[in-house]
């Protein structure tokens, strides 16, 4: 028979307290038979108490010290919230999520501020707001590993990371040079149009998240300004079918990692394209045409203007280019299969003022939506795991340095559709073979 183990999960407490729960509970007792104690570590301040931290780190520290000093320490196991709570009143709060709270700060144009424990809480119309987030969480594993090393961790013989290609925010170096006053949010932090500040709109990037946030916030009445980027583009529907069918059966979304002239070319935009109303063309043509304004990329600010590069026709070209050879794979496939032939009209003439710089006091907010890069060095801390732009060095999804570390969603893992729903799939598949035979070897 399989031998089990057995775990308990207790309430946190900085001594052998009385009340009810927490007073039920012999630390010592529980870990004399147990293989391992969970402890919550969470809601020192709670919905019906006064606003506060959910787990202040002084507390923290007085919870894990009080149980290294009657549990072996290789037992114990903290649980850390993820969590928070929006307070009216002492005693009347509600649970707010990540998301939710940092939803609510955006939406009523506050800041969220940290302490010097890094306690993530803002104010808003009344409301007390404390929540964890990135930098109070950092903090509390910080402290757990300086003060009370020798606590369990979990260890794992294959460990597989799928946490998404989409993971750190880009923003160009001229960001830096914007003003405090500013109002600026990466394109992870956007919502929908009402939630930005009034007056236009800046919108650096012009990959698919960045042309369909330009249309949204067009439509919405809102005045937009685009920074262009280089990304493909394509008609919505080329013949009778739609663009999508003939990127899976053109083998476009099956090109490998070793076809990519430049390691740069892993960042590099998905085709534009977008499934609003029922899907239509969307690319810098046709926001133009509904009046965007389009400028070339973006450099920073100076002497109170927003300045960009005077590259917006290279850009465009850059663009039209892509769809000509897409356009060649179409036709190819289509011969080779027998099939009608669509017919693919050739890109519009563009024309365009250049604008190179504008009064950054005009403008009511600045959206960044440049695309995403790794940021596994942050927090898997594997030194030589990761390569100079910061993705996994791997073979198949399996670490080449590090026995039993997999790796699913990345771009380019294997193909261009690696980090998409439609691929990602197959990686999987791979992945998951890769971990049961190296289980099954282990075992035997």
């Amino acid at each position: 028979m399989e031998a089990k183990k057995l775990s308990v999960t207790v309430y946190a407490k900085t001594s052998d307290v009385s009340w009810n729960g927490a007073g039920g509970e012999d630390y010592a007792a529980i870990a004399g038979i147990a293989d391992s104690v969970k402890i919550m570590a969470y809601d020192y301040h709670y919905s019906s108490s006064d606003p506060g931290p959910i787990a202040p780190l002084d507390w923290l520290d007085k919870v894990v010290t009080y149980a290294q000093s009657v549990i072996p320490g290789s037992k114990i196991m903290v649980g850390l919230p993820w969590y928070g709570y929006d307070w009216t009143s002492v005693g009347n709060g509600a649970n707010a999520s990540y998301t939710s709270a940092t939803l609510v700060a955006q939406n009523n144009g506050v800041a969220v501020e940290h302490d010097v424990n890094g306690e993530a809480t803002y104010s808003y119309n009344g409301h007390t707001v404390y929540f964890e987030d990135a930098t109070s969480y950092a903090k509390k594993v910080d402290m757990l590993k300086a003060k009370h090393g020798g606590i369990a961790e979990v260890v794992a013989r294959e460990l597989v990371l799928c946490t998404g290609a989409y993971q750190r925010p880009h923003r160009p170096p001229g960001a830096a040079t914007l003003p405090a006053n500013c109002y600026a949010i990466d394109v992870e932090d956007y919502h929908n149009p009402g939630a930005l500040p009034a007056g236009p709109v800046l919108i650096v990037g012009s990959g698919q998240s960045g042309c369909q946030i330009a249309e949204e916030l067009h439509e919405a009445g809102r005045e937009v300004v685009l920074a262009c980027g280089r990304a493909p583009w394509a008609t919505r529907r080329i013949g009778e079918r739609d663009v999508f069918w003939w990127v899976i059966e053109t083998g476009f979304w099956d090109a490998p990692l070793s076809s990519l002239t430049t390691p740069a070319g892993r960042l590099f935009a998905n085709v534009l394209g977008t499934g609003h109303g029922g899907g239509h063309d969307l690319h810098l043509r046709t926001l133009q045409s509904t009046g965007v304004r389009l400028v070339g990329h973006f450099l920073g600010v100076d002497d109170g203007h927003l300045r960009f590069a005077a590259d917006l026709e290279e850009t465009v070209a850059w663009g039209d280019q892509r769809y000509n050879e897409f356009a060649a794979l179409v036709r190819k496939t289509a011969m080779e299969r027998a099939l009608s032939v669509p017919e693919i009209q050739p890109p519009e003439p563009f024309a365009h003022d250049v604008i190179e710089e504008l009064p950054i006091g005009e403008f009511g907010c600045v959206l960044f939506a440049g695309g995403f890069r790794p940021d596994y060095g942050r927090w898997v801390h594997l030194p030589g795991a990761f390569d100079v732009m910061g993705f996994p060095i791997q073979q198949e999804g399996a670490s080449t340095l590090f026995a039993g570390l997999y790796f699913v969603g990345v771009h380019f893992l294997r193909k261009r559709q690696s980090s998409l729903l439609y691929g990602v799939g197959e990686d999987a598949a791979i992945v998951a073979d890769a971990v049961a035979s190296r289980a099954s070897a282990n075992r035997q």
